[in-house]
């Protein structure tokens, strides 16, 4: 997925998303379990040695489970930060 700033036709700033895919590999994600260190995507840490990156739809359900649980590894983006003012 990739979100774009667009100009619809009143003039106003809206994001459009566009998915897309390709037949050839850009990453050797298979080689790595698809842990690409993606900022959004949580890992799977049940085996440290081979964490695995969650490649299956969220349903809403279970998301507290990916983001709080023991087998999961937050993603860095969705880490808490403090703020520096």
């Amino acid at each position: 997925m990739r979100l774009t700033a667009v100009r619809d036709s009143t003039g106003s700033r809206r994001l459009l998303a566009c998915r897309a895919s390709a037949k050839a590999a850009r990453i050797e994600a298979k080689r790595l379990n698809s842990a690409l260190v993606d900022p959004w995507t949580p890992l799977d840490v049940k085996e440290p040695e081979q964490p695995k990156s969650l490649t299956r739809p969220v349903p809403p359900p279970r998301l507290a489970a990916y983001l709080s649980g023991p087998d999961w590894a937050r993603p860095l983006l969705a880490r808490p930060t403090t703020i520096q003012q």
